[in-house]
């Protein structure tokens, strides 16, 4: 009797333990789908150039799915940075498992609207039989100097797991702008690469554009100048006032003219940029002139009406 007891009881706690072991793999599951689909909300965020605060509304609406964790616009930037890390694993591991993979880089300096200066890093690979282009990485710069992009990019690529061996044996091109930290010829940065990379060599498709870049422009043409400080006093005149985007635009619906708003031209910009701004003079030049008048009229004054008459005489 004691037995059948013994084996009735040892049935119970083995089956307690089976059911125990599926509730707890289930839990895993779900775990699992959960955040599977946080990632993929993240993903999709960063994929279609969402803030990453656009994040926490798109859980609420799948709160169902995702539950009740990683709901925070910091949550996704750190999701994203993984992500990001794993993508570039991947990449990194298949230029240094395939010893025919060659590759080259390339990298352009830029400096954002808030003074923050930055080297992009691409790196160009074949990939099942195609040329493919990837992001690599942002790199902070303290100074914009060859030295410096020289130390950042190398400490980056080392770091990812492309050392000097890999760079001298696959690396085949460096692609860059024409600047003179990136190419000159005794110190620039891919003057530095050569040294180590024999199969190195660059090229210069961008040089046409940054001849044409208006900073470049205003050291040498005069006229370029004075165009540069008009499309300046425009900018400040309509960018900041509601009223007088107003008035220009009654003025220009009498005249029958489709404006083109005004862009503030930027050193960091390319040559388009002021090719718009000379198109939204042309077009706009009836109802500028008109409205400037009226302003230099009624302007407040002597000074201020001086300043709309001197914008009419450059127009």
């Amino acid at each position: 009797m004691q037995e059948v007891l013994n084996v009735r009881q040892n049935e119970q706690i083995r089956r307690g333990a089976e059911v125990a072991q599926d509730k707890f793999v289930e839990r895993i599951k779900q775990n699992v789908n959960v955040t599977a689909v946080v990632f993929r909300t993240a993903y999709e965020c960063a994929q279609s150039h969402l803030s990453f605060r656009e994040y926490e509304r798109c859980s609420q609406l799948m709160t169902l799915f995702c539950g009740e964790m990683l709901h925070s616009h910091h949550a996704c930037a750190n999701i994203v940075k993984h992500i990001a890390c794993c993508m570039r694993k991947e990449i990194v591991s298949h230029i240094v498992n395939n010893v025919k993979a060659q590759f080259s880089l390339m990298i352009d300096e830029s400096t954002s609207v808030s003074n923050v200066q930055s080297l992009i890093v691409y790196v160009r690979v074949i990939f099942d039989d195609t040329v493919c282009t990837y992001f690599l990485g942002l790199l902070a710069l303290t100074v914009a100097s060859a030295a410096e992009i020289f130390t950042k990019l190398t400490g980056f690529l080392t770091e990812c797991g492309l050392t000097e061996s890999i760079l001298t044996e696959q690396l085949v091109g460096l692609c860059t702008d024409g600047a003179s930290c990136m190419v000159g010829q005794f110190s620039g940065v891919a003057k530095l690469l050569k040294k180590n990379v024999l199969c190195c060599s660059r090229f210069t498709a961008w040089r046409t554009d940054l001849s044409w870049r208006p900073k470049m422009l205003l050291t040498s043409v005069t006229e370029a100048s004075r165009f540069r400080f008009f499309v300046d006093e425009w900018y400040k005149t309509y960018s900041m006032s509601p009223k007088n985007q107003a008035k220009l635009q009654c003025i220009a619906e009498a005249l029958a003219i489709q404006l083109m708003k005004v862009h503030k031209v930027f050193d960091v910009r390319w040559v388009f940029l002021s090719f718009v701004a000379v198109r939204a003079v042309l077009r706009d030049y009836p109802a500028l002139c008109k409205h400037f008048s009226v302003l230099s009229e009624q302007a407040r004054s002597s000074r201020e009406s001086s300043k709309f008459k001197g914008l009419i005489n450059k127009l």
